[in-house]
């Protein structure tokens, strides 16, 4: 199964409407571990981490940016979720990281 179907199929994702969000996500985390590792080619022992990054900073996403979180009618009110979205995706799978990594 490729990247894009096991993310699918662990998002429980039927359609192809979120089809380019997830190569997007796939690529932008892909280039991560790229660079994190310092090498040119993703082993393929890391496709997996890449795809369970992808389900995980997903799931994040849809979390972060519900949008409105509250609405008041007297005196007009309205609150947004401005939760942070954390940059270093990589944090929980540095030891399997690390085995691949090359130093320059």
């Amino acid at each position: 199964m490729d990247a894009i179907g096991l993310v699918k199929t662990l998002l429980q994702i039927k359609d192809n409407e979120w089809d380019g969000v997830i190569k997007a996500h796939i690529l932008l985390i892909s280039q991560k571990i790229l660079n994190y590792c310092n090498v040119a080619k993703l082993p393929d022992e890391l496709k997996m981490v890449v795809a369970s990054l992808v389900v995980e900073h997903m799931r994040k996403d849809v979390e972060d940016f519900k949008g409105v979180t509250s609405i008041s009618m007297g005196d007009t009110s309205t609150k947004y979720n401005t939760a942070p979205v954390s940059d270093n995706v990589l944090t929980d799978v540095r030891s399997q990281l690390n085995r691949f990594r090359r130093l320059p």
